[in-house]
């Protein structure tokens, strides 16, 4: 063969790849591109026989954070959608319709006449004609900020965070925009029935003066940074702060009849995060874990009267005609108050809730969220059904296979699931850790590992699923591991750390790297390659001698490179905790080089990613279960360039 004909095909060759033709009909899939890609990441390579994209195909669930009431129908938060019920038969509530997946968690909802205005956080402000309830219209967005909660008083006030207010003009809800801002910290927004406009943020509740929208004036402040503020009456205020893992958070009654005298008439402690409260009579209702009920009749000293436990955590609560509309993490719940000392379910419509860790093989797909841990089929990939569940407990953060076994990482610590009937898993052990909570479970062989953020490592030997026991703890701060028969690899205290398990009992350390940076959040290891996250980005390190682990490559990544990350095969699936929630695969068929081939924006951050086939399942917490597709198309293999001869 003539070396004018091979350079001639090549040519072709390169012409071709560099038109991007793709072999694949269009797609009615919506794919997200990613935003904040570095320019100097590694691209495939010139020539690559692969085209690669992410598709987002769906969206499962997700966790009810708002509801709101228009005649017969409630509109409900459902992860990244707003659900529409039908609630004349309260016992009863039907689906009626939702709307298309906004990539950002509905996280609030108000009503005026013939709209809906949906705060969808990074998804900003969606504005729906719902003249017709069972056909919601979106007419209009606002997506220049964020939206986390959002009041109406003929203007709409969006708290977007640290971003602050924002006011915008909605008197044309096709085009809504922006009249102005306000402060440099909004975690939540009010009005009270009079009108008056509260901003909850980190130093102070406000009182603002909007009577000139484009020139907020603050006309007063209570000097105490809250997450949450609800106005339920004129002139009283409920302000709380979030608990924390070693404190409680703190509701506060405060008068704001005068708002340059805002004055606390009393106050208590509670665990469960607050997300809202609604007033009726005598009494207060909560949505703190479940529906937590005071009587306020002495508002010096609220009294706790009765609790009512809900499906998954309570976000909103809305009162009317004597029963509570509650959006749980997993779905709306009708409860009768007409005796607030005992609240009873009246009707409720179930969701599959939120996301928070998943797994999978070639047929299920595992996920486990606040008490509950399910089983999908992936009989059809594209639309699993769940087929079992059994309870769990605590809040889960890993979730490691083995078998017909399924070890989960939770606050409480660890836990043992035995799944051989998908249709029927159950809870076998629990082993609880005292000291902080599991973050982390990877398992090797006979052996299961759980990290623990201030008490180092725990080991359990799992021979027996049916017999774990523990055998030793190592003093490590750990904050993620990974495992082979070999090795634990630790990535905590700004550093990686290697343990032989060869003496299981004393896990004698082998060697360290990395203590110059800021290690992130996960670690996995493929073959003699282990890869970490640190403030420089992706750090690929040769472990083929523990003792002295090198660095092969970087793949730097665009503002804090933390999150988590799985190894499938020969990809890395890597779900960011940028602001953006990107979720990137990296091609690993060079371990020490990684090539990125693909990525896409999520609604929200997802936990480690579970993969089957060419299929990723991201559990994005409150925004449910996501369902990508990596698509490979091939175009051409690559052709050898002849040196010499004929």
């Amino acid at each position: 063969m003539s070396k004018r004909y091979v350079w001639a095909m090549v040519f072709v060759l390169l012409f071709v790849l560099s038109q991007g033709l793709s072999l694949a009909g269009p797609s009615a899939a919506v794919q997200v591109p990613e935003s904040d890609s570095s320019p100097s990441a590694p691209q495939p390579p010139a020539g690559s026989a692969l085209d690669t994209s992410l598709t987002w195909l769906a969206q499962l669930g997700g966790a009810s954070r708002t509801v709101a009431l228009q005649g017969d129908y409630a509109f409900l938060g459902v992860g990244s959608r707003l659900v529409v019920l039908n609630v004349s038969d309260m016992a009863h509530p039907a689906f009626v319709t939702q709307t298309a997946d906004w990539l950002g968690v509905v996280s609030d909802v108000a009503l005026a006449g013939d709209y809906a205005y949906v705060a969808a956080e990074l998804a900003g402000v969606r504005i729906l004609d719902i003249s017709d309830p069972t056909q919601p219209t979106e007419v209009g967005s606002f997506t220049e900020t964020a939206a986390n909660a959002l009041a109406l008083q003929g203007d709409l006030y969006v708290a977007d965070g640290e971003a602050g207010l924002q006011i915008l003009d909605i008197s044309d809800p096709t085009y809504p925009s922006l009249i102005s801002t306000f402060g440099d910290g909004a975690n939540d927004v009010a009005v009270t029935p009079s009108g008056d406009v509260y901003v909850a943020g980190s130093t102070a509740l406000t009182a603002l003066d909007l009577s000139d929208p484009a020139h907020p004036l603050e006309k007063g402040t209570w000097p105490s940074g809250c997450s949450g503020v609800s106005l339920p009456r004129d002139g009283l205020a409920f302000v709380w702060t979030s608990p924390s893992i070693m404190y409680p958070g703190t509701v506060s009654l405060v008068d704001v009849t005068d708002p340059q005298q805002m004055a606390t008439l009393g106050s208590f402690e509670i665990w469960p995060q607050v997300h809202d409260v609604a007033v009726a009579g005598d009494y207060a209702y909560l949505a703190s874990g479940g529906l937590t009920i005071y009587d306020i009749r002495d508002v010096a000293q609220p009294e706790n009267v009765s609790y009512y436990s809900t499906a998954g955590a309570a976000w909103r609560v809305v009162l009317a005609g004597g029963y509570a509309y509650l959006a749980c993490e997993r779905g709306l719940q009708i409860v009768s108050l007409n005796d607030p000392l005992n609240p009873g379910l009246l009707g409720q419509y179930a969701m599959l809730g939120a996301a928070g860790a998943a797994a999978a093989d070639a047929d299920y797909v595992y996920l486990a969220s606040d008490g509950l841990f399910r089983v999908l089929s992936l009989s059809d990939p594209l639309h699993p059904t769940q087929v079992g569940s059994c309870t769990i407990g605590g809040q889960p953060a890993a979730i490691a296979l083995q078998g017909d076994t399924a070890y989960l990482a939770v606050y409480a610590g660890l836990q043992v699931v035995d799944v051989a009937d998908a249709r029927h898993p159950r809870l076998i052990d629990t082993f609880e850790v005292t000291a902080r909570f599991g973050n982390d479970v990877a398992v090797a062989g006979t052996y299961a590992f759980l990290g623990n953020l201030d008490y180092g490592f725990r080991v359990y030997h799992i021979g027996d699923p049916n017999h774990v026991r523990g055998i030793g703890r190592k003093e490590w701060l750990a904050v993620a591991i990974a495992a082979t028969e070999e090795y634990a690899y630790v990535a905590g205290g700004n550093q990686l750390a290697i343990f032989s398990l060869s003496d299981i009992i004393n896990l004698p350390l082998v060697g360290t790297c990395c203590s110059g940076l800021e290690v992130g959040s996960d670690v996995a290891v493929l073959g003699s390659h282990a890869y970490l996250f640190a403030d420089v980005g992706l750090v690929v390190l040769d472990v083929s001698n523990p003792a002295s682990p090198t660095e092969t490559s970087r793949f730097p990544l665009p503002g804090w490179s933390g999150g988590a990350m799985v190894v499938a095969g020969r990809r890395l699936v890597h779900s960011g905790l940028s602001g953006s929630h990107n979720l990137r695969v990296f091609d690993l068929s060079d371990p020490a080089h990684p090539v990125l081939q693909a990525s896409t924006r999520m609604p929200a951050y997802s936990g480690r990613v579970a993969v089957s086939g060419d299929y990723i399942y991201a559990p994005c917490h409150d925004a449910g279960l996501g369902i990508l597709h990596l698509n490979i198309e091939r175009h051409a293999a690559y052709l050898p360039l002849v040196g010499s001869g004929d």
